[in-house]
């Protein structure tokens, strides 16, 4: 279960528990695949964890990478290759969500949704705000056993031997 008053402390200017809440129900509600799975809820609770954590080092936009968190995956149809899942997450907010009622500038939702689209291409960015949900995703690669290849990190930050100790207790303290 996850612990939506957890978040609350960190997001409080940014958003209510009420649409904390709805936003995790509406993402549960939306998603086609196995919730326990390995792109399901708790990875999601992990990389916003972790984004949370980068931007506080960063200086990314907290409610970007909050919401990057919980929708990056959101319609990713299996758990392998799925290159359109990003895309599809997208068309879904745009008919289901109007991001401008919780208080997203049109350039936060263009932020978004370029990191949602692009996230899983292997890339860097230079956009910080970009880079820090890109490499929180990344750093969740923990959860395949794999080593993170530094390559994929977008930030310094996010390949310091705190940050990747960081991501190891995160995903030990939360995996099913």
């Amino acid at each position: 279960m996850i612990n939506f008053a957890s978040f609350f402390n960190e997001l409080a200017p940014h958003f209510t528990l009420r649409t904390i809440q709805w936003l995790w129900e509406f993402a549960l509600l939306s998603y086609p695949g196995n919730v326990q799975g390995p792109h399901g809820p708790l990875h999601w609770f992990r990389v916003i964890q972790l984004g949370l954590y980068l931007s506080k080092q960063t200086g990314a936009d907290a409610r970007t990478v909050y919401l990057f968190g919980i929708f990056h995956d959101m319609k990713r149809s299996n758990d392998n290759h799925d290159p359109f899942h990003g895309a599809r997450s997208i068309k879904t907010l745009l008919k289901e969500v109007d991001l401008k009622k919780i208080g997203l500038l049109s350039a936060h939702i263009e932020l978004l949704f370029d990191a949602i689209r692009f996230h899983s291409m292997g890339t860097i960015h230079s956009d910080i705000t970009i880079a820090t949900c890109w490499d929180a995703d990344r750093l969740d690669l923990i959860r395949f056993s794999k080593e993170i290849e530094s390559d994929y990190l977008s930030l310094s930050f996010s390949k310091s031997k705190q940050t990747l100790a960081y991501a190891k207790q995160l995903f030990s303290q939360h995996k099913i």
